[in-house]
């Protein structure tokens, strides 16, 4: 990853080609998904326009409940911001 992050701006949207999927097993997933990308020596990075239809942020809100029940546990990335 680190060869491609001065081809990465926050913000930006990419067409990104060529690159692995695996599933995901790291501990503190910054998201909750069974799968990654991982990119490879072939994996190709192109800016393109913006594109309205896609949303600038994402969030997904979990109740207090439910976070209070994986204190302790490694699987997901949680915090206070």
């Amino acid at each position: 990853m680190t060869k491609y992050q001065k081809d990465l701006q926050e913000g930006n949207i990419y067409e990104i080609s060529n690159f692995d999927i695996e599933k995901n097993t790291q501990d503190y997933r910054p998201v909750a998904h069974t799968y990654k990308i991982k990119f490879t020596s072939e994996t190709n990075i192109t800016e393109v326009d913006n594109d309205e239809s896609i949303p600038r942020y994402n969030f997904k809100f979990t109740a207090l409940a439910t976070g209070l029940t994986k204190l302790g546990q490694k699987t997901w990335l949680m915090g206070k911001y």
